[in-house]
Parts: C-alpha cells; structure tokens; sequence
C-alpha cells in the first residue's frame, strides 16, 4: 500500500514524514510540497536514505 503525505515542507506535516517512515518501508511513502526548497538539506538526505 502507498502513503500520501501531502505538505512535508511543513511543521505537522513534516513531522508526520518522519514518524510513517519509522512506521513504513520508504518505497510505500510519497511526500509532496509546494517548495521543495524550504526543507532542509539533512531532511531530504535522511528521506531518501530511507528509500
């Protein structure tokens, strides 16, 4: 099953990334956000990682 998390860029929504990938494989998970560039460079490093 894939997960949609919608808004990662965001302060609950980023937070609710890192706690489904605790939860589920990275390869189930989706993140979207209107400007990428606002996450910070170790995120999307620790997000990919989890692929």
């Amino acid at each position: 099953m894939k997960y949609l998390v919608t808004g990662a860029d965001g302060k609950l929504a980023g937070r609710v990334a890192n706690n489904m990938l605790e939860a589920v494989a990275g390869t189930d998970l989706i993140f979207t956000c209107p400007n990428l560039a606002r996450v910070p460079m170790e995120k999307k490093t620790a997000w990919e990682e989890k692929e």
